[in-house]
């Protein structure tokens, strides 16, 4: 990638889920290349996040302005690609306008990724009154979405019928099952719960082919790009590296919480944590986004 792709963007540091105003949103230009985001104002860099640790999700226009969510290691960013007319003026001096789609387009083509928007539509609803959705993971290939819920069960949806595929309980006493990830051959699907149990089972049959016991509960899971390894954090402070087999290959101490709802792996082979957000998950190719609502699960396509 050569130059960076600059566009005039607004920060919104609340990030409320209904806007109410837009005046104490701050005007500047986020600036992206092959390694980081960097939005800054007329008066210095407000925040400089590395991109290969960051998550994009792209939020439904508001009012007609496109906008999207940096989900950095440390907190997210909420960004608008503009300002309605008529809404109020921020303090200090104007960056140009600029064309809101024209930017949003950019840096989709850029990053190539996508999210639930104007032009999507709802693929899958599904109520969830008894319970809460409280870890979502799409398959790698898109066709299934495994959901942990609030009460010990886990479902896999088949998103071509909009049925489930199969169920189970990650926990029989019926504790929150907050994060569940497909490994990258989707053959496996790992879960792990407030119990402070992981739990590794074949997609296909269901069949439990690992179990391991943490001193505290688990609230993030993922695989590395191979799938041969497997990562936890656990609310005694520690990420645990697991080889598939049930082995630990590293343990460090002191950088996650008991709120920490995000785990990936590096290029490098290091595994980046992240703070928690809202449930919610993306497909590889951006083209699904399904995410917890207070009236239950959804799914849009593109």
């Amino acid at each position: 990638m050569g130059d960076p792709l600059v566009v005039p963007a607004w920060y919104d540091p609340s990030a409320r889920r209904f806007r109410v105003s837009w005046a104490d949103t701050r005007a500047g230009r986020l600036s992206v290349d092959a390694d980081r985001f960097l939005f800054a104002t007329d008066t210095g860099v407000v925040f400089d996040v590395p991109r290969a640790a960051t998550g994009v999700r792209w939020l439904r226009s508001r009012r007609g302005v496109p906008g999207l969510d940096l989900a950095a290691p440390e907190r997210t960013y909420r960004l608008y690609l503009g300002r309605p007319a008529g809404s109020a003026p921020t303090a200090g001096p104007e960056f140009p306008a600029g064309d809101p789609a024209a930017a949003a387009s950019s840096l989709r083509s850029m990053l190539d990724v996508d999210g639930p928007g104007p032009d999507q539509r709802l693929a899958l609803a599904v109520p969830t009154s008894e319970y809460h959705c409280a870890g979502l993971a799409f398959s790698q290939d898109g066709t299934l979405l495994a959901v942990g819920t609030s009460h010990g069960l886990v479902v896999i949806w088949d998103l071509a019928t909009g049925r489930p595929a199969r169920q189970f309980m990650h926990d029989l006493c019926g504790a929150p099952v907050p994060a569940v990830a497909f490994s990258a051959d989707d053959l496996y699907l790992a879960t792990a719960g407030h119990d402070g149990q992981l739990k590794l089972r074949e997609v296909r049959t269901g069949r439990v082919l690992l179990k391991r016991a943490h001193p505290g509960a688990l609230s993030a899971v993922c695989f590395d790009h191979t799938g041969a390894l497997l990562a936890t954090a656990c609310a005694d402070g520690a990420v645990r590296v697991w080889s598939r087999r049930g082995d630990i290959r590293n343990q460090i101490d002191g950088v996650c919480t008991a709120s920490t709802g995000r785990l990936s792996f590096a290029p490098d082979g290091t595994v980046v944590v992240g703070g928690k957000g809202r449930v919610e998950a993306v497909t590889p190719d951006g083209r699904l986004q399904a995410a917890a609502t207070k009236d239950g699960l959804r799914v849009w396509a593109g």
